[in-house]
């Protein structure tokens, strides 16, 4: 049994933004980052003129964009980057003190994961850089200027701001990426896809990996909560403790039940818990059929081709034989002839074709994603609060199977019958040396029998569905995080639905 890990990425991000700066501002800008939360926290003069400055927005990267350590140039918008707008934007707290506004920002989870996707950061890994670039706007007593301006060039003269400097404070903001600790885990059943229709039993294998995303938490235990069709050898391994960061069993030996049944389908339910006892659930599956290989052909027949005959010649009038033909025969003395034999012979064989066809089908499934994200408003006072609205999405998944199917079936390769025709008695007493008989009351074999070497005459294919459709299932996720499509296996499925083969043999 041994331990493992692997990495997985998971994104979980608040931002605080939406700034209104004066003119002229001493702003000073603080981000941090702890468990996947980014907190921004801009401290600013109260403004004192009509113009103002205002972000509206920011531009996420992985890599700077700014020229020069003195930011002489900054231009965030090139090459590939992600983008959260306004909306998307909660005022988390404000503070007014002599003259100073402390704000503080968040953006929901899943609209930066949109726009971390959107700047090829989707696998961003704990202690990776995050630079953040501000979108800004122009407001004018109080009336917000449509024209956004994403360069530091740009801002600078957008008006004629008294002092420019504290604008390259608002780009190539350096964070570092700390991952939330949310447990995740992901197992595996190893097992053969098909085995032999004798067996009852098969042998297998479940594998699990576990880890959580943040120094700051550690793996706590794990248990399995569900078993369907398997089971595991050793009770001890359906519960154990874990530790660190990552780890995870391997190899852990399981009995996969298939019975007498033609398919199967295992599945095992873990939970893994982290020190916080934050629980995650996965769910593996594995399906097994059985597939005997066709049997070796067999062939059959008899053959009978002795007509075993006999024959007599005897003195007239039959039966009472007026003297003995073994003694002599009497020159103008009647004679009388007689034979006999096997009422029909033959000769025939047959011989079996096997053999395995194989059928394509397609499963499919539906997903129905639920989940929510944040969307910021105002109450009754215009104060700022957040809503989570509903969101759905559709996913249709397919999955192409070959399923094998036996046959067996008999031809008839020869086939002879014989019926007696006549039988010629030869002897120096008969007429002419000899005397031609027929058989008297006496009906030939009748025999009928259809043949042909085509396969197609003595195969039917099943009548299935080329398409299964499995329906439909509902898969509620979070707020702010779109649940993902489940893993399954539908090879038992697909097995279930292609029947055998029809076959007819000669006759």
């Amino acid at each position: 049994m041994g331990r493992f890990w692997k990495s997985v990425g998971s994104l979980f991000l608040c931002l605080v933004l939406l700034l209104m700066f004066p003119t002229q501002a001493n702003a000073d800008v603080n981000v941090r980052i702890t468990k996947g939360v980014i907190k921004f926290v801009t401290v600013d003069p109260e403004a004192t003129t009509g113009i103002r400055y205002v972000t509206t927005g920011w531009i996420i990267q992985g890599v700077p964009k700014c020229t020069d350590s003195n930011k002489t140039h900054c231009n965030p918008n090139t090459g590939k980057y992600g983008m959260i707008q306004s909306n998307k934007m909660v005022e988390t707290g404000r503070t007014v003190s002599d003259g100073v506004v402390t704000t503080s920002f968040e953006v929901g989870v899943a609209d930066v994961m949109a726009a971390l996707q959107e700047a090829g950061l989707s696998n961003i890994k704990a202690g990776d850089p995050i630079y953040l670039n501000s979108i800004f706007q122009v407001s004018i007593d109080g009336t917000l200027k449509p024209t956004h301006y994403y360069t530091l060039d740009e801002i600078k003269n957008a008006e004629p701001w008294a002092d420019t400097s504290a604008f390259k404070q608002y780009y190539d903001i350096l964070a570092q990426w700390d991952p939330p600790s949310i447990p995740i885990v992901k197992g595996f059943i190893d097992a053969p896809d098909q085995v032999d229709g004798t067996v009852t039993e098969v042998p297998a294998t479940y594998s699990f990996q576990a880890q959580v995303t943040s120094s700051d938490n550690k793996l706590a235990k794990y248990q399995i909560v569900k078993t369907e069709h398997c089971d595991f050898v050793n009770a001890g391994d359906k519960s154990g403790a874990l530790s660190g960061t990552e780890d995870g069993f391997s190899d852990l030996p399981i009995k996969i039940h298939i019975g007498t049944n033609q398919n199967v389908k295992c599945s095992i339910t873990i939970e893994v818990t982290d020190i916080n006892k934050t629980p995650a659930e996965n769910t593996a599956q594995k399906a097994v059929i059985k597939n005997t290989p066709p049997p070796t052909p067999q062939d059959a027949g008899a053959s009978d081709l002795d007509p075993n005959s006999s024959g007599k010649i005897g003195a007239d009038p039959y039966p009472t034989e007026a003297f003995n033909v073994v003694q002599g025969i009497p020159t103008h003395e009647k004679l009388y002839t007689q034979a006999g034999g096997k009422r029909y012979l033959y000769d025939y064989h047959y011989q079996q074709k096997t053999g395995q066809k194989p059928y394509q089908i397609t499963v499919k499934k539906t997903y129905n994603l639920t989940w929510q994200e944040p969307q910021d408003s105002t109450d009754e006072a215009g104060n700022p609060i957040t809503t989570w609205i509903n969101k759905s999405d559709t996913q249709v998944v397919t999955q192409n199977y070959t399923i094998m199917r036996n046959y067996s079936y008999w031809i008839v390769d020869k086939l002879q019958i014989y019926g007696i025709d006549h039988a010629v008695m030869f002897n120096y007493a008969l007429p002419n040396g000899k005397a031609t008989m027929t058989p008297q009351n006496y009906s030939a074999p009748s025999v009928s029998a259809t043949h042909s070497d085509a396969e197609s005459a003595h195969l039917t294919d099943p009548t299935y569905n080329k398409v299964l459709d499995l329906g439909s299932q509902d898969v509620p996720g979070g707020q702010g995080s779109k649940p993902s499509v489940p893993t399954e296996d539908w090879l038992a499925d697909a097995d279930r639905s292609v029947g055998k083969i029809k076959v007819k043999n000669d006759r």
